[in-house]
């Protein structure tokens, strides 16, 4: 994994990582999905900043080039783009580095926070309930959010799965939390993506989640195929009450009242419901925001390339 963390890392040793609080790389890239060659993927990461501005004042005069028109506009206007639409997020795609192409997001640190707390966008918080590879280490209070971000996914796919449940359901109610809404999913994405990432990371999964689920007193693990969880009305409430906000509000009234009238399987769509309404719109306006990051000319060539991956998965 060390040899791994430097070989990306290297990746990004153009960029002014002097500003930067923490970095990951994720997806089909950098982690082992089921069928693929991640040696032939796009690397894809996210870096987290205190200063947004500071950061693209330092990355334009380094990588002008790694930025559409927009950079035109300088690094406040910038700043003002990433911290203004959709996630919050910044991306500078379709950038050659050695023989590898990367694509990066830029977010702030409070943006990180507020996401992975609050599931505000379910955007970098969603690729955090996933397998990372962290190229710069998380601080304290950052693994303290992220742990926390984890704990809500968790709590959530145990809201959508019965009282025995195997652990690969759990995985794949835990990936497919943040493409719930996800218009993406249905064009211009691998119709497997959720399989082929539990598949091929499974093990980090296992690595990531048995821990939480140690942790808690609910939760009976039999082996891998049987797991129990108590399935009451005060637990099943309880789990409801430690949703993050903005999903908890988002779910019908009469699951804000007594324990006594929850109905577990109009929770399941209830829930789908109300995450899907917190990831949908965010979706639409990132990609529309991501267009104007990369340019035309990158969004094309990112748009044909997602395409040919959906077509392949639905042949």
């Amino acid at each position: 994994m060390e040899e791994q963390r430097q070989k990306y890392g290297e990746l990004l040793q153009q960029l002014p990582l002097e500003t930067v609080d923490y970095a990951f790389a994720y997806g089909s890239g950098a982690l082992q999905q089921k069928g693929e060659k991640k040696e032939e993927k796009m690397v894809d990461f996210i870096l987290s900043t205190s200063e947004p501005e500071k950061f693209h004042r330092a990355n334009l005069e380094r990588n002008g080039h790694h930025y559409s028109l927009l950079r035109i506009a300088g690094p406040r206007v910038i700043s003002q783009f990433q911290t203004t639409f959709g996630a919050h997020v910044y991306f500078n795609t379709q950038v050659l580095v050695g023989q590898r192409t990367i694509k990066y997001g830029i977010i702030s640190t409070q943006d990180l926070k507020t996401d992975l707390l609050d599931w505000k966008w379910l955007y970098v918080a969603g690729r955090l309930q996933k397998p990372v590879l962290e190229i710069i280490s998380q601080r304290d209070d950052i693994a303290g959010w992220i742990k926390a971000n984890r704990l809500n996914a968790l709590n959530a796919a145990l809201l959508q799965l019965h009282e025995t449940f195997s652990l690969r359901d759990l995985f794949r109610k835990i990936v497919e939390l943040s493409y719930m809404g996800d218009f993406r999913m249905l064009i211009g994405e691998d119709k497997n993506k959720v399989a082929k990432i539990v598949d091929g990371s499974y093990g980090e999964l296992a690595e990531t989640y048995r821990y939480l689920l140690s942790e808690d007193k609910r939760i009976f693990v039999k082996s891998d195929a049987v797991i129990q969880q108590e399935y009451s009305q005060n637990s099943i409430a309880d789990r409801i009450n430690h949703l993050p906000a903005n999903v908890k509000g988002r779910l019908s009234s009469s699951y804000q009242k007594e324990a006594q009238s929850i109905d577990p399987n109009d929770l399941t769509r209830q829930l789908s419901s109300a995450i899907g309404s917190v990831v949908a719109p965010v979706a639409l306006v990132q990609t529309a925001k991501n267009a104007v990051s990369a340019g035309i000319l990158r969004s094309i060539i990112y748009s044909i390339a997602k395409m040919k991956k959906m077509l392949k998965s639905v042949r």
